[in-house]
């Protein structure tokens, strides 16, 4: 089983901001997968992305976790959204 997270929403609400935005979300992205690893898990951090040139969300993996970038004007919620959709109508 696949668990899709709205990775902001977890990161503002489980650690108290020290560093950069960059440093915090690295820290979490590496605390996640050390205990994603350990459960034998399928975890998707998905970020909202604000990035101007991408049209489609950018992918990467950290190990044992997944990371997403949405594009420009889409949320990760929406993200999420249509992912789950998507899953619940196999083509």
């Amino acid at each position: 089983m696949q668990y899709l997270v709205d990775a902001y929403n977890l990161l503002f609400r489980s650690t108290k901001k020290s560093g950069s935005l960059e440093q915090t979300r690295q820290q979490l992205i590496e605390e996640l997968n050390e205990a994603v690893s350990k459960l034998n898990l399928q975890v998707i951090l998905v970020f909202d992305g604000a990035d101007k040139h991408f049209s489609h969300a950018s992918r990467g993996h950290f190990n044992a976790v997944e990371v997403i970038y949405t594009p420009q004007g889409q949320t990760a919620d929406e993200y999420i959204s249509e992912e789950v959709i998507q899953s619940l109508k196999p083509a």
